[in-house]
């Protein structure tokens, strides 16, 4: 046989035999690459419609481009046989690779070299898993070879002990020596969903269950003896049809399920590769040989593979994904408009991509997908109106309009979108008193009441608030103290509590708040640094204490905030299109150019002045209407104006001045939030309109504000022309 030519593949030598024949090492002479040559006796050949459809479908299966998937590049017809044309895989022999212990996790029917099915990777991911869980290998580690290719060849594995006794069931089913024993993929995920959903749960289970979603998504890389070849047309049929439902199934699996499991625990890295082999999974299935049901599955992984790469801090990446997904959301339901799990889905896919124009400040094309989601929950509600779950997606449809109405302006608007979404859940957490997600949503919705409260000036209201989002905090972490989210938002929690008792003028107890956050945060840094969510809130707490100490300690001030911009600027250079991250780094930056300015650091002021100016005008430049971006780019003309009064440069510093009085007057005077009002009065006292800044002084007493590090660096301005007296 060796040095035979069939059609243009010479045969090199011979490789093993199959249960459908021999198989040979070839080269194919026209590309000049080595294949595997696997021979079909006649017994076993396909007829040309199996033969073209088994081709289809193994193409769509190798397209999938995996080191651990065997592409299928021909179909040859002999006079006396046919031919198999497939990647060749460098490798051991059975006896070496089970000596070497790489192939320990080998089935039992592979080990006495018949046929692999998907039950036999069934077995393999059940070994894996034992080991994984249990920390023990699955064959004594003294055996020697021959010895240990019996043991597999009879299926024979450790017994799993110290570990539940469900996950215990699971991976004896999962071991069993016969393949009619073992649960499909689907079976095997559903069972594993419900084990990590019972209370208690361990973090290292949650994480470990991500290589079983990767492992069953990649599938097993093809023995010399290659059994993933049909026999039949129908089993290249069914074959197909249920590898393409594990696949899509174990991607929604895995980006749905399995990332609520891995981010209250920071691991959405383990996920980092998922979203690629998903999207390529996805180029090689075309969408025509899909059905609705299966479009419908394929819309929701797509806009979860969009959302895990928007919490990676990857918008970019996270747009294509999320419109395709829209796409298929839509046209699906046009085609059922009835159907409310279509409907649903439509409106997760209108979510995320108006929260990514949300993230860039984008403000109306986010509006008008919220408006969208908004008009498909309300449909939910009406057509389902006993659903928890689409009163909460009602709730946060909401939630999200308000935000947009926030950041225009729109205070009153917005604080009506807000206090509806409290009283829905409100009304369902007293239903279900139980549901942390609840719990957290209620969290949320007093955080964005207090907030929208604190910028009418309505401060009292606005500390009520945060009490009682701090409050159910802090009973979330009570509940589930190992749940990481959780505990970064109690940081949150009390950092916004520390804002209001600073605005009071209670500083110390303002620290207080601020050093809780900062605990919180560093001990979430130390578990994963890579976090980009986590390093903000760790750089914001800088900044916020920087920005206590900075009348009473500059230089203590400018310590923290050179951590602040430190972190923040390699949060903000992950993502150069977040608005909100740019602003973050703005706002420290400014921060910092005011410690340097009191320390007589006037070139190292006009410095960070320059950059917030330019941080700024990307953001605005994509969003115009970013009132947060227009108050801080205000900061940044007064900042610059001080820098050029400390060095005697008044018509610079007269210039910058202005330039902050044009951006603030349109909207400051008619405003009560007192971080308008702070930068108001300042460019007041710089246009020597000292008795309009009295008044607005006078009016923020009134609402409450009493920041002792601002009122003064107030009564230390000198009537303007020249520079502050710092």
């Amino acid at each position: 046989m060796p040095g035979t030519l069939v059609s243009h593949y010479r045969v090199l030598h011979p490789l093993g035999q199959g249960g459908m024949g021999e198989v040979y090492a070839a080269v194919d002479e026209t590309l000049r690459r080595r294949v595997a040559l696997k021979a079909i006796r006649a017994e076993h050949r396909l007829n040309p419609e199996s033969k073209a459809r088994f081709l289809r479908e193994a193409q769509i299966l190798s397209g999938l481009d995996h080191p651990n998937i065997c592409r299928v590049y021909d179909y040859i017809e002999g006079d006396d046989r046919d031919w198999l044309v497939l990647e060749l895989i460098e490798g051991k022999s059975l006896k070496v690779a089970l000596t070497a212990g790489m192939d320990a996790y080998m089935s039992p029917e592979q080990a006495r070299g018949e046929p692999a099915t998907t039950a036999s990777d069934m077995f393999s991911l059940g070994v894996m898993l034992q080991e994984m869980f249990t920390g023990s290998h699955p064959h004594p580690l003294t055996i020697d070879g021959a010895a240990l290719v019996r043991r597999v060849q009879r299926g024979e594995t450790e017994a799993p002990t110290g570990i539940r006794a469900d996950l215990a069931d699971l991976l004896r089913r999962l071991t069993s020596a016969s393949p009619a024993a073992r649960p499909a993929a689907v079976d095997a995920a559903e069972r594993i969903r419900w084990i990590r959903d019972r209370p208690k749960r361990r973090l290292r289970a949650a994480a470990i269950v991500g290589a079983l979603a990767l492992a069953v998504l990649a599938g097993a890389k093809y023995t010399v003896d290659l059994g993933r070849e049909r026999t039949f047309a129908i089993q290249a049929r069914d074959e197909a049809d249920a590898r393409r439902e594990q696949a899509e199934s174990l991607i929604e699996f895995m980006l749905g399920d399995l990332r609520s499991k891995l981010e209250p625990v920071g691991r959405l890295d383990i996920l980092d590769a998922v979203g690629e082999r998903a999207m390529a999974y996805f180029a090689a299935v075309p969408e025509h040989a899909l059905s609705d049901d299966e479009l419908l599955r394929r819309s929701k992984a797509l806009y979860q593979i969009g959302s895990v790469r928007i919490a990676q801090g990857q918008l970019d990446a996270a747009t294509a994904p999320l419109e395709e997904s829209l796409a298929l959301g839509t046209l699906l339901s046009r085609r059922q408009p009835d159907n409310l799990e279509r409907l649903f889905e439509l409106g997760q896919s209108h979510y995320w991509v108006g929260y990514v124009h949300w993230r860039r400040g984008q403000l109306d094309p986010a509006l008008r997908e919220f408006q969208e989601y908004l008009r498909v929950s309300e449909a939910l509600v009406v057509r389902a109106s006993d659903s928890d779950d689409y009163l909460l997606e009602l709730s946060y449809a909401n939630s999200n309009i308000g935000s947009v109405l926030e950041a225009r302006g729109e205070l009153e608007a917005a604080l009506i979108k807000f206090q509806e979404c409290l009283r829905i859940e409100q009304a369902l957490l007293e239903v279900s008193p139980d549901d942390n997600v609840l719990r957290r949503s209620l969290a949320a919705s007093h955080n964005t009441v207090g907030v929208v409260s604190r910028a009418l000036g309505r401060l009292d209201e606005a500390m009520a608030n945060h009490r009682a989002e701090l409050a159910l905090q802090e009973e979330l972490v009570r509940r589930e103290p190992e749940n990481l989210r959780w505990r970064l938002f109690l940081g949150v929690s009390n950092s916004f509590v520390g804002l209001l008792k600073q605005a009071a003028g209670k500083e110390e107890r303002a620290e207080g708040h601020y050093r809780t956050a900062a605990g919180i945060g560093r001990q979430l840094i130390d578990h994963d640094p890579t976090n980009m969510t986590w390093q903000r809130e760790v750089g914001r707490t800088h900044f916020r204490l920087g920005r206590l100490r900075l009348a009473s300690s500059p230089r203590a001030a400018l310590a923290e905030l050179d951590l602040a911009v430190s972190r923040l600027r390699l949060v903000a250079e992950t993502d150069r299109t977040s608005a909100g991250w740019q602003r973050d780094l703005a706002e420290a930056v400014h921060a910092r150019g005011e410690a340097r300015l009191r320390l007589q650091d006037a070139g190292g002021a006009a410095s960070d002045a320059a950059e917030v100016l330019d941080l700024m005008a990307g953001v605005l430049t994509r969003g115009p209407e970013d009132l947060e971006a227009r108050r801080i780019r205000a900061l940044g003309f007064l900042l610059s104006g001080e820098s050029a009064a400390a060095r005697q440069d008044h018509a610079t510093a007269s210039a910058a001045w202005a330039q902050a009085r044009e951006i603030l007057e349109p909207i400051a005077p008619s405003s009560a939030d007192y971080r308008l009002l702070e930068p108001w009065v300042m460019s007041l006292l710089y246009d020597d309109r000292r008795a309009d800044a009295q008044q607005v002084l006078e009016r923020l007493d009134t609402l409450g504000y009493r920041d002792a590090g601002f009122l003064r660096a107030v009564r230390g301005m000198t009537p303007r022309r020249g520079p502050p007296d710092r």
